[in-house]
């Protein structure tokens, strides 16, 4: 009791998140209650957030180990590119492909009709999604593949997802 207000004011300005004068004992209920509340939801987030965490990582799990070959491109890089997508390119790792440009596994007579598309895709154009090319192996080898795009976020930067189908006749498979 007797605090003045400019001494409220620098408590609260120093940090304090409420002040409860002696005098008006209701306040302390409410702000109580508030406190209550305010922890709930720190605790929901908290554990929103270690869910999203793991989901993330099982969803990152997937990709990798997915029998597709998957990448991610941002700004027509590779950000990102699973075993199956290195192996149906003939790279031996993760850092050989980072950085290289999507157009540089299309091969040479289909780069233009892959470059319209990916300016109509970019642009916003959703209604055609895949492409027919000739993939490009790191050894000058080519393939006949389907190339499926999606927007995506890849550790928190928003990018496209590529999933690439092979097209091969394989009864195995079939």
């Amino acid at each position: 009791d007797g605090a003045s207000e400019e001494m409220l004011n620098d408590l609260l300005e120093s940090g304090a998140r409420d002040t409860i004068l002696m005098s008006n004992p209701q306040r302390l209920l409410h702000t109580l209650l508030r406190e209550i509340g305010d922890l709930r939801g720190r605790r929901r987030h908290r554990e929103c957030q270690e869910r999203l965490h793991e989901a993330n990582e099982r969803a990152q799990g997937l990709v990798e180990s997915s029998r597709d070959a998957i990448a991610y491109i941002h700004d027509g890089m590779h950000i990102f590119a699973n075993r199956s997508y290195l192996g149906m390119f003939g790279y031996a790792g993760q850092g050989e492909l980072e950085g290289v440009p999507i157009m540089d596994m299309v091969a040479g007579q289909g780069r233009d009709e892959f470059k319209q598309f990916l300016r109509r895709y970019m642009g916003g154009d959703t209604g055609t999604t895949s492409v027919e090319f000739k993939g490009l192996k790191s050894d000058q080898s080519t393939f006949d593949a389907t190339m499926e795009f999606a927007p995506a976020v890849y550790e928190g930067e928003p990018c496209t997802q590529i999933i690439i189908r092979a097209q091969a006749n394989n009864e195995e498979l079939e």
